[in-house]
């Protein structure tokens, strides 16, 4: 007797989908059957890859019968299959209820509440001492609720396009991020997603992702200028400034309405809060700290991320006048505080021993990461034909 008898229905159907392993940026196209126990899956006319048991399924957020799905499985933490077959999803409900939005509102919510009853009396408490509630809120939300508002954001932000993987291109983007997450100080991994937008931005999302505009891939002149722009993020992560700002500038209900099974309005106000969020001059000082630390623990120059803010200030004034090309409101760091300071205590962290990130053939191919290139036809290398 094989896993395929008795699966009921939907047996006959064969559903595709994008498995991402979660260790680098490249997705494999897959098939998915149901199955008795389980869901077969296999890449397209190969034998099966795997068997994914429905006791083990999970979910980035809770499941909606009619919209795609985004699952992973607990004996493999890392890695994910997205669905976009609006069938898929009411199929799945049927034989794994742990993924639907009330036991999402269960496993989830009721310890948020007792979380948030408790912080809101301590924050009576301590409010005059200055201790931040937001701040300590956001450091309670479970890893789980933050990677899945991360990648939420992060796919409402893509509107639909799926990320830049150029093969060599995101080969580069793997060598500088497993750099920097050697710099960081606990067991995490940091991911990166370019996205082919039209903004000049970088930003981290709660759980451990930046989003980085392939345009401003382009306006950094060397991969350690890139990697300084990175590890700022990260640093910001790392103090989880972007749910402190969630927190207190969208409000828990915002969040509380997301994690069960609210409208879509709540995710772009939070994705749209993020990319034009200004960080205050010590949220900023701390992650330009972590930043410096990041890069001296992985061996590269601190230097290009001051050259980088310094090049921004003077483009300020260009981000901000009217028809420039750049959108104003998204324009990355044009909201922040004045840059000298920073730059000055960057400036100073110099002396120590770096080694070489990426050679010029993975620089180039990094900012072809989208595809093509000015004047240059798309491809699938990451490389402009025209260079």
């Amino acid at each position: 007797m094989t896993h395929s008898d008795f699966a009921g229905d939907g047996a006959a159907r064969r559903f595709t989908g994008v498995f991402s392993d979660g260790q680098t940026a490249a997705g494999r196209q897959v098939e998915l059957v149901f199955t008795r126990e389980g869901l077969d899956i296999s890449a397209e006319q190969d034998a099966r890859l795997m068997f994914w048991s429905y006791s083990h399924l999970s979910s980035t957020g809770p499941l909606v019968a009619g919209l795609g799905a985004n699952i992973g499985n607990q004996a493999l933490p890392e890695a994910r299959i997205y669905v976009t077959d609006p069938d898929f999803a009411a199929l799945l409900l049927q034989r794994a209820p742990q993924l639907s939005s009330r036991a999402e509102h269960r496993r989830v919510l009721v310890p948020i509440y007792m979380m948030l009853a408790a912080m809101l009396v301590a924050g009576g408490l301590f409010w005059l001492s200055g201790w931040s509630p937001s701040h300590a809120i956001a450091g309670m939300i479970p890893d789980k609720v933050r990677k899945s508002l991360g990648d939420q954001v992060i796919a409402y932000m893509s509107g639909g396009r799926p990320a830049c993987k150029a093969p060599k291109g995101a080969a580069a983007l793997d060598k500088i991020m497993a750099r920097l997450n050697t710099g960081l100080p606990r067991a995490q991994n940091y991911q990166v997603i370019v996205a082919d937008l039209s903004m000049l931005n970088a930003f981290a999302t709660p759980g451990e992702r930046i989003m980085v505009s392939a345009k401003l891939i382009k306006f950094t002149d060397s991969p350690e200028e890139l990697a300084g722009v990175l590890a700022h993020e990260m640093g910001h992560g790392l103090e989880r400034h972007p749910e402190t700002g969630i927190v207190r500038s969208v409000g828990l209900s915002a969040l509380i309405d997301l994690f069960s099974g609210g409208s879509a309005g709540n995710i772009g106000k939070i994705g749209g809060f993020l990319i034009q969020m200004s960080y205050s001059r010590s949220a900023e000082r701390e992650a330009d700290a972590h930043a410096i630390r990041i890069l001296r623990h992985a061996e590269l120059p601190a230097a290009p991320l001051a050259a980088f803010f310094d090049k921004l200030e003077k483009k300020q004034a260009e981000i901000i006048k009217p028809g420039s090309g750049l959108d104003a409101a998204l324009a990355i760091l044009s909201t922040h505080p004045p840059l000298p300071e920073r730059v000055k205590t960057i400036k100073k962290s110099a002396g120590y021993q770096t080694r070489p990130l990426l050679n010029k053939s993975q620089w180039k191919s990094l900012r072809g990461i989208c595809g093509g290139g000015k004047g240059g036809k798309r491809d699938n290398t990451g490389e402009d034909d025209d260079e």
